[in-house]
């Protein structure tokens, strides 16, 4: 199965999961640090070669890719953080 950065919610269900963001807690801590680095990358890459950021036609409303990506990356880190919060607090 090819991996898509940013899954089509229309797809099918695991994808529509993952778009809204609810596939986190099931991911490991390595699957977490390894999608937030890719996700930070491609943010990076469209930052310094100043690429438009692409629409994404979802209800209700357009969501730009790069909008995605960065709650993408800031839900990853609020994961990861409250896991180490969790394991320091056992």
């Amino acid at each position: 199965m090819r991996f898509s950065l940013i899954p089509n919610p229309c797809r099918s269900d695991a994808e529509a999961i993952r778009f809204c963001h609810g596939d986190l807690p099931a991911l490991s801590p390595r699957e977490l640090w390894a999608e937030r680095t890719t996700i930070e990358a491609e943010l990076a890459r469209k930052i310094t070669s100043r690429v438009r950021p692409r629409l994404i036609w979802v209800v209700p409303e357009p969501v730009m890719d790069t909008e995605w990506l960065e709650e993408r990356s800031r839900r990853l880190r609020t994961e990861e953080r409250r896991r180490k919060r969790g394991r320091h607090a056992a």
